[in-house]
């Protein structure tokens, strides 16, 4: 019997998941088939209480990476640490959360724009969005002992309540900042190394810009999660020759582990990144 997998999310049309996990499915010759598998938040509870019905396990995005946990039988240790989940594999009628968020957020980080450990720890990073992607990027920078991460969320209860997770683990400065608030922004943007947008601003080509694009500057490094378009802010720092780099090494990464999770085989990781590349 073919096994099912898919990504949970709304808007989930965007992703590229699909191409990857199904090419790498053919192939291994894995018997198995990943949907896109669109959840609206007040689904969110139907969704699992259905999932042993139909899945072996599934990935999560927007916006179910926090409000996922609650519904699940176990997490592991970085799930607890982190406080978002991104992976779900079914086990002895068991759901078990992963998150492979953070370490595919550091091997890009690494091989794309290199941010190595050494130089990680003198990084001063502002982070845009403290849902579930946010919670993984300011964790996985936490975890390689960054100089600095600030938080803005247009909810500023989120950017408060990670603020203050970071905030347990001593020998770092965090603190959030108001997404309103243009001159904090702009004060925080010219003393940073490093620029992360965690937030679905840019997905539709009609978005709002993040910030304003003068508050850019030479030794900025941008980090889009983005990935299913070139977004005005990846525009802009090619325009001004910054280094930078989209989600899409992070996808390939995060969803290798992810496939090894599910199925104990190394991902064929090559032909997951032609997949979605062509």
């Amino acid at each position: 019997m073919k096994k099912q997998y898919g990504l949970i999310g709304y808007p989930v049309k965007h992703s590229k998941s699909a191409l990857m996990h199904n090419a790498a499915f053919k192939a291994l010759g894995i018997d198995a088939e990943y949907k896109l598998l669109e959840v609206k938040p007040h689904e969110l509870k139907k969704f699992f209480g259905e999932f042993r019905k139909n899945l072996s396990g599934v990935n999560i995005t927007i916006p179910h990476k926090v409000a996922s946990i609650q519904y699940l039988s176990s997490v592991s240790k970085e799930v607890e640490y982190i406080g978002a989940v991104n992976t779900v594999v079914m086990e002895k009628n068991k759901l078990i959360g992963h998150n492979t968020d953070v370490l595919g957020f550091l091997e890009s980080l690494k091989e794309d724009l290199g941010f190595d450990a050494k130089r990680i720890k003198e990084t001063k990073a502002i982070v845009f969005g403290a849902g579930g992607a946010g919670h993984a990027v300011a964790f996985g920078l936490r975890l390689q002992g960054a100089k600095r991460i600030v938080l803005v969320d247009k909810d500023s209860g989120k950017a408060a309540l990670l603020t203050n997770e970071l905030s347990k683990i001593s020998g770092i400065e965090v603190f959030d900042i108001p997404w309103d608030d243009a001159e904090a922004i702009k004060a925080t943007v010219c003393d940073s190394t490093l620029l992360i947008n965690a937030t679905n601003c840019g997905m539709d080509k009609k978005d709002k810009v993040l910030l304003p694009y003068e508050f850019l500057h030479d030794g900025l490094a941008i980090f889009d999660l983005i990935y299913n378009r070139e977004t005005s802010l990846i525009e802009e720092a090619r325009r001004r020759s910054l280094k930078f780099v989209n989600g899409l090494n992070m996808l390939i990464n995060q969803g290798a582990m992810a496939f090894k999770l599910w199925t104990g085989k190394d991902a064929p990781i090559d032909i997951m990144r032609k997949a979605i590349s062509e």
